[in-house]
């Protein structure tokens, strides 16, 4: 009788079954945050607007600063850069330590 009561319950309480995505329990918040449990975003580091695309934030900057040190616009695009050199790099590496042994 006492299962019956419960399951009535949980199909009756729509905050419950109603949104699969509402992460909060039984309506209840997960947090105390009281507009929905955000994260506040930190601000944005200050960079300086750079023209002539990535070359020239590469030549005013630098690749490390570029990339990451985030001192322009350009760190995303200089990021997958350092990614291919250092893949290059390691790809080098590897390959002529297989020719060695």
């Amino acid at each position: 009788m006492v299962c019956l009561e419960v399951f009535e319950y949980l199909f009756e309480n729509h905050t419950f079954f109603g949104n699969r995505y509402d992460r909060s329990l039984c309506g209840v918040p997960m947090s105390s945050n009281q507009d929905g449990g955000r994260i506040p975003r930190r601000s944005p580091p200050a960079f300086e607007e750079v023209e002539g695309g990535l070359r020239g934030a590469l030549r005013t900057h630098g690749l490390i600063g570029t990339a990451l040190l985030d001192k322009n616009q350009y760190g995303p695009q200089a990021m997958i850069l350092l990614l291919v050199i250092t893949a290059t790099c390691t790809g080098l590496v590897l390959g002529g330590l297989m020719l060695i042994t």
